[in-house]
């Protein structure tokens, strides 16, 4: 009989859990990237970022490797280049 298990939120915070999650995004064939990274790709700019993970438009990861806690936030790679097609596509209706 199957099981459904969750795991807590809180164990992704963990050293294993961020190692965990790195592994299945790489396995996904996704990366983690930097907020600036992210707003180099998509031509918006940090806070418009820092906006958009706010709303949940965009899902925050830690880096725990990161000495600077302010620097700490990843994003995924494949999220960003979403959200940079979504602009491009409304330039393109858009006229602009």
């Amino acid at each position: 009989m199957p099981t459904n298990y969750h795991i807590p939120s809180e164990w992704w915070e963990t050293p294993i859990g961020a190692l965990t999650l790195r592994a299945l995004i790489w396995a996904e064939g996704d990366v983690l990237i930097t907020l600036s990274e992210a707003a180099e790709i998509t031509g918006r700019t940090l806070s418009n970022l820092s906006q958009l993970l706010t709303r949940g438009k965009l899902t925050q990861y830690r880096d725990q490797a990161e000495p600077n806690p302010q620097k700490q936030t990843r994003v995924r790679r494949s999220e960003v280049e979403g959200l940079r097609k979504l602009k491009e596509t409304w330039k393109k209706e858009t006229g602009q």
